[in-house]
């Protein structure tokens, strides 16, 4: 599309620049979805792409402006990227994912826990549906926060608590370590529900625990307190805060 000195011209007579940063308002005819639209020669054609080439030249039919700032009828330069369409419909899938995810969670405090607050299942985790399939919530958190899970690792948590999806209480760990997790806290084989060394598969001992506690108060970092003791370093921590072996006294 070819757009002449006084097309040109002619737009940006339909502009209201405000601050360099800010968003520019289409003043003239906008189309019903609220994007202005501007006609050059015989067409009309929406107002952001004709910016968008009048700054960086002709683009392709299967190339999509999009807007940074959400205002559909901004057409400041800066606010405006382009991107294939398949590019634009996983980023809008994944924007109303977000959307549609947070607003199932009651969100608190950076250090609380941030429960689901829809489905669970019967084990306590939330589920959310994603294109016909179910997925744990607190599995659908860490990938919105850090990006895809690697393979065969599983998303832990610090806090033990199934339907939390709080990002800063999630981890990842092996298959093996997930279990020794569970088992430690209490939550694996028929017995599951016992706590300590009345689980059957727990690896430390009361007086392992009153042992690691004596190290922590004495400094000894909690990495090489597990390595000691064979646990996990959330294990160490969960032991410190008093979530894990709560009824051991020193």
């Amino acid at each position: 599309m070819s757009i002449t000195p006084e097309a040109i011209d002619r737009f940006w007579d339909k502009v209201q620049v405000q601050t360099l940063a800010g968003c520019w308002e289409w003043t003239g005819y906008k189309h019903k979805s609220g994007y202005g639209m501007f006609r050059v020669g015989d067409s009309k054609h929406f107002a952001h792409r004709v910016v968008w080439m009048i700054k960086n030249g002709d683009i392709g039919d299967d190339t999509v402006v999009s807007h940074l700032c959400d205002s559909s009828e901004c057409v400041n330069p800066l606010h405006l990227f382009a991107e294939s369409r398949s590019e634009m419909v996983s980023r809008t899938h994944k924007k109303d994912l977000v959307e549609r995810f947070w607003s199932k969670v009651d969100v608190r405090g950076n250090d609380e826990c941030w429960n689901w607050t829809a489905v669970l299942n019967s084990d306590g985790y939330g589920h959310v549906k994603i294109s016909g399939h179910h997925h744990g919530a607190h599995r659908v958190s860490w990938e919105l926060a850090h990006g895809k899970i690697p393979k065969r690792m599983c998303v832990c948590h610090r806090c033990d608590n199934p339907s939390c999806v709080n990002p800063n209480h999630l981890f990842l760990a092996t298959h093996a370590e997930n279990m020794r997790d569970m088992a430690e806290k209490g939550r694996a084989g028929s017995n599951g529900g016992s706590p300590g060394e009345k689980n059957w598969s727990s690896v430390l001992t009361e007086s392992d625990v009153r042992e690691i506690r004596r190290m922590l108060n004495d400094g000894i970092k909690q990495r090489e307190i597990g390595e000691k003791f064979g646990v996990s370093r959330s294990t160490i921590s969960a032991i410190y805060c008093g979530v894990l072996w709560r009824h051991v006294h020193d």
